[in-house]
């Protein structure tokens, strides 16, 4: 799963501090449902759980490597549905790589693997209306947006909408 100079992997043991690092940084809970810091032994267990197949954890999480820089973010499956051959895609890029293109490399890569793997009809992503970049990164990489849930997280002492963006990846 290449899309030059990204590829996509399985996460190893030893990437348990680029994971430590990406979850636990505070700029990035308004985002997320993550409310409290994750200490590396949770950590730990998460990768030792990792080797489940996506059937089975109906989840699964890539390291997003580039050829020279090594491990940059991470890319999520979520919600995998064979059955209605779906499943959700969220994205993160450590901030040192940030506004590089490293994100839409990444997400045409899970779109093959998707598309020529796993057999999917589409992939969709949630995105807050707040995260101005991530609107962006999803409407460049050809995604739609068809819906909105109004006032559907509440975050900084405030409710926000989240926009729901679907791209067709079989006809």
């Amino acid at each position: 799963m290449t899309s030059k100079p990204i590829s996509l992997r399985a996460l190893e043991p030893e990437d348990i501090d680029f994971l430590f690092q990406v979850e636990n940084q505070l700029e990035w809970f308004p985002l997320t449902a993550q409310k409290v810091p994750l200490s590396r032994f949770v950590l730990e267990q998460y990768l030792t759980q990792a080797h489940l197949s996506i059937e089975e954890a109906k989840q699964f999480r890539f390291g997003i490597d580039h050829q020279q820089l090594g491990l940059i973010g991470l890319m999520d499956l979520y919600d995998f549905d064979a059955h209605h051959r779906r499943a959700g895609v969220g994205i993160v890029i450590a901030q040192e790589y940030q506004h590089n293109g490293f994100a839409l490399k990444s997400l045409e890569a899970v779109e093959r693997y998707v598309r020529d793997i796993l057999s999917l009809h589409q992939i969709y992503a949630e995105v807050l209306e707040l995260n101005i970049p991530a609107l962006q990164l999803f409407e460049k990489a050809g995604y739609q947006s068809t819906g909105q849930f109004k006032e559907w997280w509440f975050s900084k002492g405030e409710f926000h909408h989240m926009q729901l963006f679907q791209k067709i990846i079989h006809d």
